[in-house]
């Protein structure tokens, strides 16, 4: 035996109404008036089969819902770890964008230093520069006022 119960079987698993119960009523040999200790046993035995019926398939249903809700936690414990994969990937994804922005600002504001630096020495070689032609200068001035 499975431990597999059809849907129809876990619908058969509510118990009836109690309108639905059997009665001595519905039993054709059973005498007409209700006070009768026939009628009344008929009734008692109708009653506790029932109950018995409910108890046997109240234990099936059982662990058939048993069997649901495992099922069920699975599912959802499922879906929670993939939404936490999604998370943790997006946490990833923005770490990365957010590395690649902070990369990018490094690299703008190395090649803003290097630009700068550039300009700078650029500026000092032609400060030595001017400064070597004015010695010059002042050499030949003063190599002129010697020679002469």
């Amino acid at each position: 035996m499975t431990n597999f119960i059809s849907v129809y079987e876990a619908y058969a698993c509510a118990p009836p109404p109690y309108s639905e119960l059997p009665t001595s009523s519905a039993s054709p040999s059973a005498p007409s008036s209700p006070l009768s200790p026939i009628s009344h046993r008929t009734t008692t035995i109708a009653v506790h089969a029932a109950f018995a019926a409910k108890g046997k398939t109240g234990a099936r249903c059982a662990t058939h819902r048993d069997i649901q809700l495992a099922e069920t936690k699975l599912e959802s414990d499922a879906i929670i770890r993939a939404a936490e994969a999604l998370e943790v990937e997006s946490y990833a994804n923005v770490r990365v964008a957010e590395l690649e922005s902070y990369a990018n600002v490094r690299v703008a504001e190395l090649e803003s230093y290097a630009n700068v630096r550039v300009a700078e020495l650029e500026s000092y070689a032609k400060v030595i520069e001017s400064n070597a032609k004015v010695r010059v200068v002042e050499l030949e001035s003063y190599a002129k006022i010697r020679s002469t």
